[in-house]
């Protein structure tokens, strides 16, 4: 009877061990934080060869299903700042020569970075911000032919990497913090002309981040900087934090087409046909308008809508197929927040339409946020009116004439749309004639006018005290 009560109480004290010991998740969250801790128009884009390779230690298995549909979709627009996390500053980049356990030093640092933080988006935006923050692109390994797979352990020393490197980083910490992560290779594509050719074989990598049931995509190698040639820039940024999966893939395209997070999701055929939209062109709240256009074939014109916020300006120009841009071959016609961007084709081939956005307050030049393609099939001698910086900021859209040139003695009514303003001339060299409101619209200005023998014309308008030039026809014909 007593060897029973006594093989009973045994196990029941074993049971009672195994209860009170933490997993290696619950050890990283109750780590004590450190006291004190010690502690931007280039190519983001990178060209690597990306081997699949399920670690060893990963949390979430090859074979583990996936939801096709992300469910109750977020939107984490407020956590776009383009500006790491506070707790990133305190915390210290890893140093060979300090720390010899690597796996410790992230314990250390997960705990700093996600002290009397109890929200977990905001512990993995910490975590992304510092990886981002703490480590550089590493453009010589990249421009190798053949290397051995980047590790977690090689980036944190090394204090550079790859793609490969950044994501495996961000899928050990995750899993340190207690979440589910997933290391995801594929395919990329950026602002430039590229079709389903240049997707032959897998050159980048990211990752994908189990938050309150929900999966989440995250590109921290984007965030960390840009890449001009062979110098690496840093330009933090939000860009592809928690993107929706859908924007996700108008640069990103995995492998294992489950990680599109999408239902049903796109073959890698569609995802060449889709413009390239960054992840400032969410961010910034634009909108392609009826859903994103596909690489269009088209005659010698094109026109698309987009949705562009009132405190954001738009822009754009055509290049050529080995990026030269053309002036005046191409014109934006806005009104309120709807955009439409009209296109002339100079001669047949392929071509890019850049589009370029930013806020009103903003001085510096505008960052490009993405590109649509068309294929035209003629060329055409027509080209828009020349504009000038005053038809973006006054919001101005120009409806009539839209080409050049105009033939001196042929009457033509001119028409503008423009906010903010209660006087619109049109100027023939130095004679000036004011353009009345449309009876319908009073903020469409127009006037019919038979073109004189000048060397051109202007619209100009007086926004406060002073007269801005919107737009100027520069080629008359006799």
């Amino acid at each position: 009877m007593w060897r029973i009560v006594a093989t009973v109480l045994f196990c029941g004290v074993l049971m009672m061990l195994s209860l009170l010991t933490p997993t290696a998740q619950e050890r990283a969250s109750r780590v004590d934080p450190l006291a004190h801790p010690e502690g931007s128009a280039a190519r983001t884009l990178e060209r690597e060869r990306i081997t699949p390779r399920q670690s060893a230690a990963s949390p979430v298995p090859v074979s583990v299903r996936i939801p096709t549909v992300a469910t109750r979709s977020r939107r984490f627009s407020a956590l776009r700042t383009n500006v790491p996390d506070s707790r990133v500053a305190l915390a210290r980049s890893f140093d060979p020569n300090l720390d010899s356990d690597p796996e410790q030093f992230l314990v250390k640092t997960i705990a700093s970075l996600t002290a009397d933080v109890d929200d977990p988006v905001h512990q993995v935006t910490a975590i992304h911000d510092w990886i981002a923050d703490k480590i550089a692109y590493d453009v010589d390994l990249a421009a190798e032919n053949r290397r051995p797979p980047e590790t977690w352990e090689g980036t944190i020393r090394k204090g550079s990497t790859v793609c490969s490197g950044y994501s495996r980083l961000f899928q050990k910490m995750c899993d340190l913090a207690g979440f589910r992560c997933e290391f995801i290779p594929g395919y990329s594509l950026g602002i430039q002309l590229e079709g389903p050719d240049a997707l032959i074989e897998e050159d980048h990598a990211w990752n994908a981040v189990e938050i309150d049931g929900e999966w989440h995509l995250v590109d921290v190698t984007w965030a960390a900087g840009a890449v001009s040639g062979k110098e690496f820039k840093r330009r933090f940024s939000h860009d592809y934090l928690f993107l929706p999966p859908r924007e996700f893939l108008h640069t990103h395209f995995p492998g294992d087409r489950k990680w599109q997070l999408i239902d049903p999701p796109i073959t890698k055929d569609e995802f060449a046909q889709l413009p390239r939209l960054n992840g400032r062109f969410f961010n910034f709240g634009l909108e392609m308008s009826g859903g994103s256009i596909s690489w269009q074939s088209v005659r010698d014109r094109a026109n698309f809508e987009l949705v562009v916020p009132e405190e954001y300006r738009l822009s754009c120009h055509l290049v050529r197929s080995d990026g030269e841009p053309l002036e005046r071959q191409s014109l934006i016609q806005r009104t309120g927040s709807q955009c439409r961007v009209l296109v002339a084709f100079p001669e047949s081939g392929q071509w890019t339409v850049q589009l370029f956005a930013q806020h009103r307050e903003e001085t510096t030049p505008s960052p490009i946020v993405g590109a649509v393609r068309f294929t035209a099939s003629h060329g055409t001698t027509a080209k828009f009116p020349k504009l000038y910086g005053g038809y973006s900021a006054m919001r101005a859209g120009l409806l009539s004439p839209l080409y050049v040139p105009l033939s001196t003695g042929n009457t033509e009514m001119f028409r503008i749309r423009v906010d903010a303003t209660n006087e619109v001339n049109l100027v023939a060299d130095g004679s000036w004639l004011r353009m009345t409101p449309s009876p319908g619209n009073a903020s469409v200005f127009e006037v019919k006018l038979r073109i004189p023998p000048c060397d051109k014309l202007r619209i100009v308008a007086k926004q406060g005290q002073k007269h801005v030039v919107l737009t100027e026809f520069m080629q008359l014909e006799d």
